[in-house]
This record gives C-alpha cells, sequence and structure tokens, in this order.
C-alpha cells in the first residue's frame, strides 16, 4: 500500500502557518492552521484562494506524509507550560 503524499504548494501572507498542499494526483488540500486537519479543495477553489489571499509559492520538491504535514512550521509546544503546576 502506497503512503499518501503531499507537496507544499503556497502558503498565506500574514499568516505563515495556513499552507496549501498537492498531493500525487493532482488534488488540492489547505490546512487551516497549526495541528489542523487537511481540507480538500477543487483546483478552481485553490487557485482562487491563491490569488485573493495573496498566497507566497513555496518552490520545493518535497513530499511529506500526513504527520508531516499537520506538524510542518509549527512551533514546537512550551513543555514549560506542559507540567503540571505543584
Amino acid at each position: 500500500m502506497e503512503v499518501r503524499a503531499f507537496q507544499p504548494v503556497g502558503r498565506r501572507s500574514g499568516q505563515p502557518d495556513v499552507l496549501l498542499f498537492r498531493d500525487r494526483e493532482g488534488r488540492y488540500y489547505l490546512r487551516p492552521g497549526c495541528s489542523g486537519r487537511l481540507v480538500r479543495l477543487t483546483a478552481r477553489d485553490a487557485q482562487r484562494l491563491l490569488r485573493q489571499y495573496q498566497y507566497r509559492p513555496i518552490l520545493s520538491g518535497a513530499w511529506l506524509t500526513y504527520d508531516e504535514v499537520i506538524q510542518v512550521d509549527c512551533p514546537f509546544p512550551d513543555e514549560r507550560n506542559s507540567t503540571a503546576a505543584g
């Protein structure tokens, strides 16, 4: 079974954690924020988003797994805040 892979296509200006991806079959997906689930878009809607929200193109040939897509360019959680106060 082949692992699904996604290629970054664009980054939203002013909101760098909002990314647009494309899979190997040419379908587009939006990641609305860090740790957000991918939302599938039509090619027409993806092109409209790229223009309307001034996405900056990402010139990368890298293919990422779903888990990598969710975490890419997101800050690591602050371990000091995740410990219980005591």
